[in-house]
Protein backbone atom coordinates (compact mmCIF):
# COMPACT_ATOMS: atom_id res chain seq x y z
CA UNK A 1 0.00 0.00 0.00
CA UNK A 2 1.12 3.41 -0.81
CA UNK A 3 -0.53 7.36 -0.74
CA UNK A 4 -1.71 8.25 -3.54
CA UNK A 5 -1.27 11.96 -5.03
CA UNK A 6 -4.95 12.82 -2.91
CA UNK A 7 -3.46 11.37 0.24
CA UNK A 8 -5.59 8.55 0.24
CA UNK A 9 -4.51 4.91 0.55
CA UNK A 10 -3.76 2.42 -2.43
CA UNK A 11 -3.29 -0.94 -3.23
CA UNK A 12 -0.42 -1.45 -5.57
CA UNK A 13 0.05 -4.87 -5.48
CA UNK A 14 -1.11 -8.06 -3.72
CA UNK A 15 1.23 -9.37 -1.28
CA UNK A 16 1.63 -13.47 -1.20
CA UNK A 17 3.01 -14.84 2.20
CA UNK A 18 4.93 -17.93 3.21
CA UNK A 19 4.10 -18.16 6.77
CA UNK A 20 4.50 -15.19 8.63
CA UNK A 21 6.44 -13.22 5.59
CA UNK A 22 6.29 -11.62 2.62
CA UNK A 23 7.90 -13.43 -0.10
CA UNK A 24 6.29 -12.02 -3.33
CA UNK A 25 4.22 -9.36 -4.39
CA UNK A 26 1.94 -9.38 -7.70
CA UNK A 27 1.27 -5.94 -9.66
CA UNK A 28 -2.93 -5.73 -10.28
CA UNK A 29 -2.14 -7.23 -14.11
CA UNK A 30 -0.70 -10.43 -12.63
CA UNK A 31 -3.39 -10.83 -9.91
CA UNK A 32 -5.90 -10.91 -12.76
CA UNK A 33 -3.47 -13.99 -13.88
CA UNK A 34 -3.71 -15.44 -10.55
CA UNK A 35 -7.56 -15.39 -10.26
CA UNK A 36 -8.01 -16.89 -13.59
CA UNK A 37 -5.63 -19.71 -11.84
CA UNK A 38 -7.42 -20.21 -9.38
CA UNK A 39 -10.53 -20.71 -10.97
CA UNK A 40 -12.20 -17.63 -8.80
CA UNK A 41 -13.75 -14.69 -9.82
CA UNK A 42 -13.62 -15.01 -13.45
CA UNK A 43 -14.31 -11.34 -14.80
CA UNK A 44 -12.38 -8.77 -15.94
CA UNK A 45 -10.10 -7.58 -18.54
CA UNK A 46 -7.47 -8.16 -20.46
CA UNK A 47 -5.21 -5.67 -22.25
CA UNK A 48 -3.37 -7.49 -25.25
CA UNK A 49 -1.51 -6.52 -28.42
CA UNK A 50 -2.50 -7.44 -31.57
CA UNK A 51 -0.17 -7.54 -34.85
CA UNK A 52 -1.24 -7.89 -38.55
CA UNK A 53 0.46 -7.15 -41.85
CA UNK A 54 3.13 -4.94 -40.05
CA UNK A 55 0.38 -3.14 -38.15
CA UNK A 56 0.25 -3.50 -34.21
CA UNK A 57 -2.36 -2.02 -31.53
CA UNK A 58 -3.92 -2.41 -28.65
CA UNK A 59 -7.45 -4.39 -28.07
CA UNK A 60 -9.25 -5.09 -24.70
CA UNK A 61 -10.13 -8.65 -23.65
CA UNK A 62 -13.63 -8.24 -21.46
CA UNK A 63 -14.26 -11.85 -19.35
CA UNK A 64 -17.73 -12.55 -18.49
CA UNK A 65 -17.63 -15.82 -17.19
CA UNK A 66 -15.00 -18.87 -17.47
CA UNK A 67 -14.10 -22.29 -15.91
CA UNK A 68 -10.82 -23.85 -14.77
CA UNK A 69 -10.04 -27.35 -13.86
CA UNK A 70 -6.08 -28.89 -12.58
CA UNK A 71 -4.96 -32.37 -13.67
CA UNK A 72 -1.73 -34.51 -12.36
CA UNK A 73 0.37 -36.03 -14.84
CA UNK A 74 3.03 -37.79 -13.89
CA UNK A 75 5.37 -38.68 -17.28
CA UNK A 76 8.99 -40.10 -17.88
CA UNK A 77 10.20 -36.27 -17.75
CA UNK A 78 8.75 -35.45 -14.34
CA UNK A 79 5.20 -33.89 -12.98
CA UNK A 80 2.96 -31.74 -15.23
CA UNK A 81 0.40 -29.99 -14.06
CA UNK A 82 -2.19 -29.66 -16.98
CA UNK A 83 -4.54 -26.96 -16.51
CA UNK A 84 -7.81 -26.16 -18.61
CA UNK A 85 -9.31 -22.68 -18.61
CA UNK A 86 -12.23 -22.02 -20.82
CA UNK A 87 -13.02 -18.15 -20.96
CA UNK A 88 -15.92 -16.49 -22.26
CA UNK A 89 -15.68 -12.77 -23.29
CA UNK A 90 -15.51 -10.17 -25.85
CA UNK A 91 -13.14 -8.08 -28.06
CA UNK A 92 -13.85 -4.40 -27.20
CA UNK A 93 -12.05 -1.34 -28.51
CA UNK A 94 -9.18 -2.77 -30.84
CA UNK A 95 -8.21 -0.93 -33.74
CA UNK A 96 -10.08 0.00 -36.91
CA UNK A 97 -7.86 -2.05 -39.09
CA UNK A 98 -8.75 -5.18 -37.59
CA UNK A 99 -12.33 -5.76 -38.70
CA UNK A 100 -13.72 -8.71 -36.22
CA UNK A 101 -16.71 -8.65 -38.84
CA UNK A 102 -14.64 -11.36 -40.97
CA UNK A 103 -14.05 -14.75 -39.89
CA UNK A 104 -10.08 -14.99 -40.66
CA UNK A 105 -9.65 -11.63 -38.63
CA UNK A 106 -11.77 -13.14 -35.69
CA UNK A 107 -9.80 -16.69 -35.73
CA UNK A 108 -6.35 -14.30 -35.50
CA UNK A 109 -7.72 -12.64 -32.43
CA UNK A 110 -8.62 -15.93 -30.70
CA UNK A 111 -5.15 -17.07 -31.88
CA UNK A 112 -2.74 -13.79 -30.84
CA UNK A 113 -5.21 -13.77 -27.59
CA UNK A 114 -4.49 -17.15 -26.96
CA UNK A 115 -0.63 -17.25 -26.84
CA UNK A 116 -0.40 -14.23 -24.92
CA UNK A 117 -2.54 -15.66 -21.80
CA UNK A 118 -0.20 -18.59 -22.25
CA UNK A 119 2.72 -16.70 -21.78
CA UNK A 120 1.49 -14.17 -19.21
CA UNK A 121 0.18 -17.51 -17.24
CA UNK A 122 3.68 -19.37 -17.75
CA UNK A 123 5.57 -16.41 -16.50
CA UNK A 124 3.54 -15.86 -13.56
CA UNK A 125 3.78 -19.33 -12.56
CA UNK A 126 7.54 -19.52 -13.03
CA UNK A 127 7.39 -16.18 -10.88
CA UNK A 128 5.51 -18.15 -8.09
CA UNK A 129 7.54 -21.37 -8.40
CA UNK A 130 10.63 -19.64 -8.22
CA UNK A 131 9.89 -17.55 -5.51
CA UNK A 132 9.31 -20.20 -3.29
CA UNK A 133 5.61 -20.01 -3.33
CA UNK A 134 2.49 -22.35 -3.41
CA UNK A 135 -0.48 -20.34 -3.07
CA UNK A 136 -1.96 -21.99 -5.90
CA UNK A 137 -1.86 -25.52 -4.09
CA UNK A 138 0.16 -27.74 -6.45
CA UNK A 139 1.43 -29.42 -3.61
CA UNK A 140 -1.78 -30.32 -2.62
CA UNK A 141 -3.22 -31.13 -5.66
CA UNK A 142 -0.17 -33.63 -6.19
CA UNK A 143 -0.63 -35.20 -3.12
CA UNK A 144 -4.51 -35.78 -3.48
CA UNK A 145 -3.20 -37.80 -6.69
CA UNK A 146 -0.04 -39.32 -4.25
CA UNK A 147 0.02 -41.83 -1.40
CA UNK A 148 3.40 -41.61 -0.64
CA UNK A 149 4.10 -37.77 -0.88
CA UNK A 150 6.38 -35.94 1.06
CA UNK A 151 6.22 -32.46 1.81
CA UNK A 152 9.88 -31.04 2.25
CA UNK A 153 10.96 -33.34 -0.81
CA UNK A 154 8.33 -32.25 -2.78
CA UNK A 155 8.79 -28.59 -2.39
CA UNK A 156 12.68 -28.93 -2.33
CA UNK A 157 13.11 -31.58 -5.27
CA UNK A 158 9.71 -31.85 -7.49
CA UNK A 159 8.12 -28.48 -7.11
CA UNK A 160 10.90 -26.23 -8.87
CA UNK A 161 11.22 -28.71 -11.91
CA UNK A 162 7.19 -28.75 -12.22
CA UNK A 163 6.07 -28.56 -15.53
CA UNK A 164 2.64 -26.68 -16.76
CA UNK A 165 0.62 -27.54 -19.84
CA UNK A 166 -2.04 -25.66 -20.49
CA UNK A 167 -5.36 -25.77 -22.71
CA UNK A 168 -7.65 -22.57 -23.20
CA UNK A 169 -10.50 -22.76 -24.67
CA UNK A 170 -11.51 -18.89 -25.88
CA UNK A 171 -15.44 -17.96 -26.28
CA UNK A 172 -15.50 -15.18 -28.23
CA UNK A 173 -18.87 -13.66 -28.11
CA UNK A 174 -20.66 -10.52 -29.89
CA UNK A 175 -17.12 -9.06 -31.01
CA UNK A 176 -17.11 -5.58 -32.05
CA UNK A 177 -20.96 -4.90 -32.01
CA UNK A 178 -21.10 -1.11 -30.54
CA UNK A 179 -17.85 -0.34 -31.69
Amino acid sequence: MRLNAAGRLQVSGYGIFKGDRLKLTLNPEEMFYYKLLQGYSMRGEIPFTLKKHGQEGTALFSVSYGRESKHVVMRTDGLHIQVQLAISGMVKEYPRWMDLRKDSNDREVDRQLEKQIREHLMSLLAKLRDSGVDPLGVGDLVRAYSRDWDEKEFYERIYPKTAFDFAINLQLTKSGIGE
